[in-house]
This record gives C-alpha cells, sequence and structure tokens, in this order.
C-alpha cells in the first residue's frame, strides 16, 4: 500500500518546483546582495570574496534555474501521461549538462572558499550530472521503442 498516490505526489512536486524556480529566479536577481548579509561572518568583511563568491554562484544559480525548468516540463509529460517523448531526452540531456556546470563552478568554489559543503555539493551535481545523462539515453531508447510499438499496431 502506497503512502500517497503518484497522482497527489505529481501535483506536490509539480508546486514544489514552482516556487521553487520563483524563489530562485529572485535570489539569482538579488544574489551579492543576499550574499552581502553574510559577508560579516562568513568572509570576515572582505569585499574580494564577496565578488568572488557573486561571480561562481551566479552561473550555478542561472544553470540551476533551467534544471527546475527542464524537470516542470517532464513533469508535464507525466502529468499527460506520455514520458516516453523526445523532449523529455533533450530535458535530461540539458538537466546533466547544467549539472554538469554547476558541479564545475562549486569545484572552482573550493579553491576560493573551500569548505566540505562546497566540495560535496560539487560531487553531488557531478553524479547528478552524469544521472541526467544516462537517463537521457535511457528515454532515448525508450522513446524508440515507443515509437516502433505505435506503429505496429
Amino acid at each position: 500500500m502506497s503512502l500517497i498516490s503518484l497522482e497527489k505526489a505529481a501535483v506536490v512536486l509539480k508546486y514544489c518546483l514552482q516556487a521553487t524556480f520563483v524563489a530562485g529566479l529572485l535570489l539569482t536577481v538579488f544574489l551579492k546582495d543576499v550574499l552581502a548579509l553574510f559577508l560579516p561572518v562568513y568572509f570576515a568583511g572582505d569585499q574580494r570574496y564577496l565578488d568572488i563568491i557573486t561571480y561562481i554562484l551566479r552561473p550555478c544559480a542561472v544553470l540551476d534555474l533551467i534544471i527546475l525548468w527542464e524537470l516542470s516540463s517532464i513533469m508535464k509529460t507525466i502529468e499527460n501521461k506520455n514520458p516516453f517523448v523526445a523532449q523529455n531526452t533533450r530535458s535530461f540531456r540539458n538537466i546533466g549538462l547544467c549539472s554538469l556546470g554547476t558541479s564545475f563552478f562549486f569545484f572552482l568554489k573550493v579553491f576560493f572558499y573551500p569548505t566540505v559543503l562546497t566540495a560535496v555539493v560539487s560531487y553531488v551535481f557531478l553524479i547528478a550530472g552524469l544521472a541526467g545523462l544516462v537517463f537521457s539515453k535511457v528515454f532515448q531508447q525508450a522513446v524508440g521503442h515507443k515509437n516502433e510499438n505505435d506503429l505496429t499496431i
């Protein structure tokens, strides 16, 4: 017996993705201002660190917004009960590439502001990027099989 139905989980995920996208968009626009709030604590008041971290995190934020957009796109195909489409193959590829990009930027951040969390985030996005590229190929094969089955009817 499942705890929550697939349909309810999909709706909750859809709204979570939308809310996260809006919050991420606002954070991307006001990133330097938000980081400046933490300047005395995390950057010892050094403006150079704030600039460097902003230049590293802003591209990550843009890449992560693309990931959220692509996930929302995938959710729409799931809602329509047609997930095995070429669009999802492209979406997973884009998610993989954006995740690898985010991993790279966090790897760079390790050299400027080394923390264990930064290294972990870089590694997690590396794994997510590789998984996205693998899922893209799996969905590509599934789309091929689906199209072949659709023709044999």
